[in-house]
């Protein structure tokens, strides 16, 4: 499995829209986005299927379920970003 490029993420953009307007999240490079400086999310794709890693959790895009997905994938970006957030340094 290899990290996703920009251009494997066409599918996903709806997806990296609502990801782009987390406040306080930085996109360094398509598709790598980083809360004071831990990845957050990132993404792979292997044989054609998309996945997102959000944290140490991955899970594929289901593409059928889309909509739907885009909002499970927000909420749990919002709770990693909340979990980093509350680490002591």
């Amino acid at each position: 499995m290899k990290h996703a490029r920009p251009e494997d993420l066409k599918e996903v953009e709806p997806l990296l829209i609502q990801i782009r307007r987390i406040n306080n999240l930085k996109e360094k490079q398509t598709g790598h986005f980083y809360f004071r400086g831990i990845n957050i999310v990132h993404f792979h794709i292997d044989n054609s299927r998309i996945f997102i890693d959000i944290g140490d959790s991955r899970t594929e895009i289901i593409f059928t379920d889309f909509a739907a997905q885009i909002d499970r994938i927000l909420l749990e970006v919002r709770k990693y970003m909340q979990e980093v957030s509350q680490r002591k340094k």
